[in-house]
């Protein structure tokens, strides 16, 4: 996350939220975020000129996800189905 606030020169704060208003901090499940950019990383390098609406479909993604009970072995699985959900609808 830190990288790709440093490359898209905004805050992490505005990343991950939206805002900067800091005196909220919510929960976040760095390990659950970072299966998800894991399996759109082809997704977002083959097709930088949808990167809005792919970043944007990322975390929304995340919120569901970390919303499920089940296994980590299920939670990437659903990724996986959302990310290629996502691939097929920006293609």
């Amino acid at each position: 996350m830190e990288k790709l606030s440093n490359w898209l020169n905004v805050d992490i704060w505005w990343l991950l939220h939206g805002n900067k208003d800091q005196n909220i901090v919510p929960y976040f499940d760095k390990s659950l975020l970072h299966d998800v950019f894991t399996e759109s990383k082809d997704l977002l390098m083959n097709h930088p000129q949808h990167w809005d609406h792919i970043l944007k479909s990322i975390f929304d993604i995340y919120d569901n996800i970390s919303e499920l009970e089940g296994t980590t072995d299920n939670k990437k699985n659903s990724i996986r189905l959302m990310i290629n959900f996502l691939t097929n609808s920006i293609i």
